[in-house]
């Protein structure tokens, strides 16, 4: 039996920002390359949404999947998902059958309470796993120990309740026993590791005391320079995006135009500085990645409203 992975990328459009643009990216270069977060398969898959992306912000999925002989593919809907979880080929070597099974699945990308949103805002149309779709997927897609990593927001939370001033008493109260990552669990028989609050990839591309000097850096550099790759140090990069936050006033020297840092979006050459973490909202509930095995038999159920108080 052969052994696939699969990194799933998301769109960002929600965040119209030099900070934010390649934040999907940066941990799935990082995966891909191995040695990290996922196991060793015979095969990988990394499946991306396109949209939104430059030539050279895609451009990091492509080196990395042609270094290590990795195949790639584009997401254009929902379907496309279910599609690249059950191409699972049969292959024949030597008159002998060989199968092939799903051992790590990964996502990065937005995330809402029964939702892993991978073109969250974005305007080709919908690019969800949901229990409805996920129930299109061949349930023994996977091997005895395989996991899901979701590292999209609250695919561990049923509950779309959130306050600051009245916060959750404990996790109970987010229903994860109904959450996407349960069900997911579920269904495939497998482990799944997600969180139950929002995901933070604020230390993902750089550490945030070093945004001064990142935007200073760029600021000075980018004059003449505007199409071009520009090197900010020997870690980061900004590669041009046009449109990208273009907001703000520089003469007045607020917001991306202020700070120099519209039209461009930061990369780091070696990919994430570290995975993303837990956020501390919704309030109350563990910032931890948690781990849902499986319990019981797979049934579509939708988000549950409001629910903990």
């Amino acid at each position: 039996m052969k052994k696939k992975n699969i990194i799933f990328i998301g769109s960002e459009m929600h965040y119209d920002s030099f900070w934010w643009k390649m934040m999907f990216m940066a941990p799935s270069v990082v995966a891909a390359a191995g040695g990290t977060l996922l196991r060793n398969a015979d095969m990988t898959t990394i499946a991306y949404v396109p949209e939104g992306y430059t030539y050279l912000e895609k451009l990091a999925i492509d080196l990395v999947a042609g270094a290590h002989g990795h195949s790639v593919v584009a997401l254009s809907d929902s379907a496309d998902i279910v599609k690249t979880m059950n191409d699972l080929p049969v292959t024949k070597k030597d008159n002998c059958t060989e199968r092939v099974k799903l051992q790590d699945v990964v996502f990065f990308g937005h995330g809402l309470p029964g939702k892993i949103a991978l073109n969250y805002e974005g305007y080709d149309g919908d690019v969800d796993l949901t229990a409805t779709n996920l129930a299109s997927v061949t349930a023994g897609a996977f091997i005895p120990d395989g996991a899901i990593y979701s590292y999209a927001c609250r695919t561990g939370n049923a509950s779309w309740y959130e306050s600051d001033w009245f916060p959750f008493k404990s996790d109970s109260e987010a229903y994860p026993e109904a959450s996407l990552a349960q069900q997911m669990a579920d269904r495939f028989g497998i482990r799944v590791h997600a969180f139950l609050t929002r995901t933070w990839y604020g230390n993902v591309l750089r550490n945030p005391p070093d945004g001064t000097t990142i935007g200073s850096a760029l600021k000075k550099a980018r004059a003449g320079h505007e199409n071009e790759v520009i090197s900010l140090s020997s870690e980061h990069e900004a590669l041009p995006h046009p449109g990208l936050a273009e907001s703000g006033n520089g003469f007045l020297g607020i917001g991306p135009r202020g700070e120099g840092t519209n039209g461009f979006s930061l990369w780091r050459r070696r990919g994430a500085r570290q995975m993303p973490t837990g956020h501390d909202s919704p309030k109350g509930l563990s910032r931890t990645m948690r781990e849902f095995k499986p319990n019981e038999p797979f049934k579509p159920n939708e988000p549950t409203r409001g629910g903990g108080k």
